[in-house]
């Protein structure tokens, strides 16, 4: 069983035991690609609803964050040059919050990247948009009084061939190639199996432009996730550090660790406990 929250304490653990979906998720994580040009097969129904129950399920994990998936393509509500460089998809989940709520970056990044594993394992096609999106239209639309629009994420089957748009942003976060595992982890090479495997496996995180704004540390027997580098206009280091968070947690669990995250004032964000 999942190790609990300590009394007092405030923190995220993944809210299932459930041992299969656990790998499919992790092996999603390394089936899963950033997709900008969608086939026009409508998304199945049922495809749906599983991601609806990921949905509920990841709630209990994020209680202040929030998701929603609309059924249509997204192309009224991208912004600029973004409206040519998604194509195609059939519907679109929505991350929503109130900036008042504390951690509501992390916990964004931490729903909507299960969220991303869970389409990926029902062969769908994701990727993380942020910034490029008219949020305050999809407000008006989505949101309730206080809250606002993080991030959107297309979805529908990826086409056999990636457009102009894809090659384009692929080509820019490519030039920020991913970190080895001795920068994210300094003690990379001394530490125990179970957190080399959490590291290796949130180093395959997706984050804006590719920039990978988290550290890990050791510190007795917890592992310390710090953001690092600056935020993008759009996305915050925290939300990409959210999904990290989400990642670490699958590869120890992976590896035979349970735990549970507890959160650290800025610039860290969280601490895992086995």
């Amino acid at each position: 069983m999942p190790s609990r929250l300590s009394k007092g304490k405030v923190g995220i653990v993944l809210p299932t035991d459930d041992a299969a979906l656990l790998a499919r998720w992790w092996d999603a994580i390394f089936h899963r690609v950033s997709v900008r040009s969608f086939d026009p097969q409508p998304i199945p129904e049922s495809f749906l609803h599983r991601l609806t129950k990921t949905i509920d399920l990841l709630q209990k994990a994020a209680p202040s964050a929030r998701a929603v998936i609309l059924g249509d393509e997204p192309r009224d509500i991208l912004r600029g040059a973004a409206y040519g460089l998604f194509v195609g998809a059939q519907g679109y989940i929505a991350l929503l919050g109130s900036p008042k709520e504390e951690r509501i970056d992390q916990q964004i990044g931490y729903l909507g990247e299960g969220l991303v594993l869970e389409a990926t394992a029902l062969g769908l096609g994701t990727c993380w948009v942020g910034g490029m999106f008219r949020a305050s239209k999809m407000a008006k639309k989505l949101a309730s009084p206080g809250e606002r629009v993080y991030a959107i994420i297309p979805l529908g089957y990826p086409a056999s061939r990636q457009g102009y748009g894809h090659r384009v942003l692929k080509g820019l976060a490519r030039s920020k190639g991913r970190k080895d595992l001795a920068t994210i982890c300094p003690f990379f090479h001394q530490a125990p199996p179970w957190v080399k495997a959490g590291v290796e496996t949130a180093r395959l995180a997706p984050s804006a432009m590719n920039r990978q704004p988290w550290r890990f540390t050791l510190q007795d027997d917890r592992v310390i996730l710090t953001a690092a580098g600056i935020d993008t206009p759009f996305v915050s280091k925290k939300l990409d550090c959210g999904i990290a968070l989400f990642h670490f947690e699958l590869g120890a669990r992976h590896a035979g660790w349970e735990g549970h995250w507890e959160w650290l004032d800025a610039p860290r964000i969280a601490a895992f406990y086995p």
